[in-house]
């Protein structure tokens, strides 16, 4: 410590000088000076520290509402000003020949924030704040306070620029500046050996203008490279999943005490650039989808999935008007869906114009139970009366009746032949004996109507039984063509 500042601290604590400065301050300057003395090659002596450390430690702190009439050394006043808001600014006094001084206040200036605008582009800043403050004379900067500055051209804001005064100078402090925050001031002309660069095209040896003017430099440079496309809706919800099990044809007089459906899943649909849809299922309603129209029932279900009995009474497929009888059971789910959000383009911008999937709802029908009459055929040593019971023993068919070509395998001592279908059909048409010199057996084969039940007894149908009976049994095993129209 010089020996100035000694004297400084020696006429602080006798209270001989004036000065603004707050008591921590004062504090402060002591044990500053020991931090530094204690890094330089010199160093107080004890005394000297000792001397210093008793001057400081004789200052105190009061807070108080108003000033007594009289004060004491070493004493710091802290006194209510009157005009801070809320009682949270305080003037600092102390007791100074004879009398209350008053050293600071522990009220902070705000910082002061000037703003201008320029328009045009060859004006320097440090004229435009000079200009400002010659034309608001009674405007003083301080240090700490802010100067921005805006440049409007044309309506279109090139710059914003920012200063910060030291006390003596202001200083730029706008920094690194976005390429976005750059506006370029006139267009481009496009010359030269070339046709095309980015999305820029000229005659190849010609001259173009390519705008620019007010373009910030990222809207030019995307600009070159980037051309935007609008989006469209890729695809729509759909409904998956929703099925009805064991759903396929029967024969008829199959029963079905209740049936299951289900799972129905909407898928959002989609997108060209995204973003997701954000579809989802609000409501579901499953509808019953039958033959006769009479069985058609909406609302079975308000879930994706449930199941069905007919109010306990089950269905039977059939081809008939019988109570509960059905040619045709399915169901139909009615998925509602809400709004998309709005599709982007390739660039990620919102469309325009406004592209999005409308709120709305998708459907989704099942496969169905159908019924059929099966056919039956085969060899047999039985030759009993030919009724139902009797050709519901032959051998099955798997499906309806079509026109083909059947290979029957008949055993070895069978005493009949018989091919029984629906009479609305053709039937049998020909029949060759391949193990017998493929000979045309189709004439030994004689047509009789007998009435067939369905499956479970269900009702009856007409049908024409082809029936050979041979002389004697067969001997052994044939093979027979037989071929249905």
């Amino acid at each position: 410590m010089t020996k100035d500042q000694m004297e400084f601290l020696q006429k602080l604590s006798t209270g001989k000088i004036v000065d603004e400065v707050a008591y921590e301050e004062l504090v402060k300057v002591v044990f500053e000076e020991l931090k530094k003395k204690a890094l330089q090659e010199t160093t107080y002596t004890k005394e000297e520290v000792n001397n210093l450390l008793g001057q400081a430690s004789k200052f105190t702190v009061q807070v108080i509402e108003d000033l007594p009439e009289t004060g004491k050394e070493y004493v710091l006043y802290f006194v209510t000003d009157p005009k801070g808001k809320d009682k949270n600014i305080k003037l600092e006094y102390m007791w100074i020949d004879n009398k209350f001084e008053l050293i600071g206040s522990t009220q902070l200036e705000p910082t002061t924030i000037f703003k201008t605008e320029k328009t045009d582009l060859t004006t320097a800043d440090a004229d435009i704040i000079k200009k400002y403050f010659t034309d608001n004379a009674g405007q003083v900067a301080k240090a700490g306070d802010v100067f921005l500055i805006t440049t409007v051209v044309d309506k279109k804001v090139y710059e914003q620029s920012s200063y910060i005064y030291s006390g003596t100078a202001w200083e730029a402090i706008t920094g690194n500046v976005d390429a976005d925050k750059v506006i370029l001031r006139e267009d481009f002309i496009g010359a030269g050996n070339w046709s095309q660069i980015g999305n820029y095209t000229k005659a190849q040896n010609g001259t173009s203008t390519i705008p620019a003017k007010g373009l910030s430099v990222t809207a030019f440079l995307q600009g070159m490279v980037s051309k935007e496309e609008q989006p469209k809706i890729t695809a729509q919800p759909a409904v998956s999943g929703f099925s009805l099990s064991g759903a396929k044809a029967v024969e008829v007089g199959t029963k079905i005490a209740e049936v299951s459906f289900g799972t129905a899943n909407l898928s959002p649909g989609s997108y060209t650039y995204g973003p997701t849809t954000g579809v989802v299922a609000q409501s579901f309603k499953v509808d019953r989808v039958a033959q006769p129209t009479n069985f058609n029932k909406e609302s079975v279900a308000t879930t994706a999935s449930g199941t069905d009995n007919n109010g306990g009474n089950g269905f039977i497929i059939g081809d008939g008007t019988e109570a509960n009888v059905v040619s045709s059971l399915a169901y139909k789910v009615t998925v509602a869906h809400n709004e998309g959000v709005q599709a982007v383009t390739n660039l990620k911008n919102p469309s325009s114009p406004v592209v999005k999937i409308a709120a709305g709802s998708k459907t989704q029908q099942t496969s169905a139970y159908t019924g059929f009459r099966k056919y039956f055929y085969g060899g047999t040593t039985d030759i009993s009366e030919i009724n139902s019971a009797y050709i519901r023993k032959l051998t099955s068919s798997t499906g309806a009746y079509r026109a083909q070509t059947l290979t029957l395998t008949v055993p070895a001592g069978s005493k009949r032949v018989v091919v029984a279908c629906l009479a609305t059909v053709k039937g049998v048409t020909k029949v060759i004996n391949k193990s017998a010199m493929n000979a045309d057996i189709t004439s030994a084969f004689v047509k009789s109507t007998v009435n067939v039940e369905g499956a479970n007894g269900y009702t009856a149908k007409p049908y024409n039984a082809f029936v050979f009976e041979p002389a004697v049994a067969f001997e052994q095993q044939a093979i027979l063509e037989i071929t249905l129209g």
